[in-house]
């Protein structure tokens, strides 16, 4: 633990941004990953400052997610690009220097796919999970003593493709999650012997695929009680979300704008859909052009949380008891004073949410009232192109 920082009631907070302009990303001007300091008290974000500049660690051309191992000092990240061997990605793996914050790399290596966007640490701490965007793929990596990253062990080609023609001409992997073990905890998943439970949105298919993870060797195959739940054709599952307490998840899908609830089975590792009606994230007022993000579940389960690209806000869902009609009914729609919020996530203590707003270059901090749900803004701090946060908490 870092006691210095700790009793000074900071934590070392990591911003993962674009630097190089596509085609979704016009204005993209950041300089690598930024290093910021976390204030737990009054939820404010800081720059981390070295020789008086801000500090920022090289990470290619388009660092856009960033993983923190659960229990070691190690950084990875997503290199969302298609430059590197085979016309891959790459995933970059550092050491944090926990009493700086500081980065150092130890390693590089080809994601085996186009365009990697998410990645996920298995429950053993001894693999990591990459989903490649653009290649519809998925693959994994043993991470080594040394924190050093092996070339890809395990490589799923997604197929398929779905109704809009513009998005999903063929498969795009979105997200790669652990299950949750049971109904009581998400601090462990789902585990039999060796085995996890993996789930991967696919928004070109309109499915999240089921796999069983095997942790003694990284690899995972289709898991044999389902290989896949679909959305409604045309939804774009995007990122996925399980209850702390419910055996439920929560899919937002990016196209339609909607949330499709899913009931969990531990045991099997499957999802059987909750709710025939996917939930609307926008207001029906609204008309013009918008898509969505990113997706959490309070840690308290009472409250879902979902971002509208466009609309440019928060949604906000109660969730109700696992019976009821509606598991989750809308409580309000929170304006993020800026633009694209690509990404979102309650701070350590949940006592705040952090959105990065990727097109207005700024990223601001809610405080968030736990009996309502509701945010109230507290921060709003400049940043270039931000579009993940991950913070330390070792």
């Amino acid at each position: 633990t870092n006691t210095n920082i700790t009793k000074m009631g900071k934590l070392y907070t990591y911003i993962g941004t674009y630097t190089k302009v596509m085609p979704h990303v016009p204005g993209a001007k950041g300089k690598g990953i930024h290093v910021m300091t976390y204030d737990t008290d009054s939820g404010s974000l800081a720059p981390v400052k070295v020789g008086g500049e801000d500090y920022v660690v090289d990470g290619g051309d388009n660092p856009t997610w960033l993983t923190i191992h659960p229990s070691r000092h190690l950084l990875f990240s997503a290199d969302e690009t298609d430059i590197y061997e085979d016309k891959s990605g790459a995933i970059f793996s550092f050491s944090i220097d926990p009493s700086s914050g500081a980065l150092k790399l130890i390693n590089k290596v080809p994601s085996k796919g186009l365009h990697p966007c998410h990645l996920a640490v298995d429950p053993s701490g001894k693999y990591l999970l990459c989903a490649n965007y653009s290649s519809g793929s998925v693959s994994s990596f043993a991470i080594n003593e040394d924190g050093s990253l092996s070339d890809a062990i395990c490589v799923s080609q997604q197929s398929g493709s779905g109704p809009n023609k513009e998005r999903q001409e063929g498969p795009h992997a979105h997200c790669v999650v652990f299950g949750p073990s049971s109904s009581s905890s998400t601090t462990t998943t789902t585990t039999k012997g060796d085995h996890n439970y993996l789930f991967v949105c696919d928004l070109g298919t309109d499915s999240v695929d089921q796999y069983v993870f095997n942790s003694s060797n990284g690899s995972f195959m289709p898991n044999s009680h389902a290989g896949a739940v679909k959305v409604p054709p045309g939804s774009g599952p995007r990122h996925i979300s399980f209850h702390p307490s419910h055996c439920e998840a929560f899919v937002i899908n990016e196209l339609s704008s909607t949330i499709s609830s899913f009931h969990y089975d531990p045991e099997k590792g499957t999802l059987k859909p909750a709710d025939p009606q996917a939930v609307k994230t926008l207001p029906p007022s609204f008309s013009e052009h918008s898509s969505t993000a990113e997706i959490e579940v309070s840690s308290d389960g009472k409250f879902l949380y979902g971002s509208n690209r466009g609309h440019e806000s928060l949604s906000i869902f109660k969730v109700n008891d696992a019976n009821s009609k509606n598991i989750i009914e809308q409580v309000e729609h929170v304006h993020i004073n800026g633009k694209t919020p690509r990404h979102f996530l309650f701070s350590p203590d949940n006592k705040f949410i952090i959105v990065a707003n990727q097109d207005s270059d700024n990223i601001v901090v809610f405080k968030v009232d736990k009996a309502t749900g509701l945010l109230s803004e507290i921060q709003n701090t400049p940043s270039f192109t931000p579009v993940c946060v991950a913070f330390l908490t070792l």
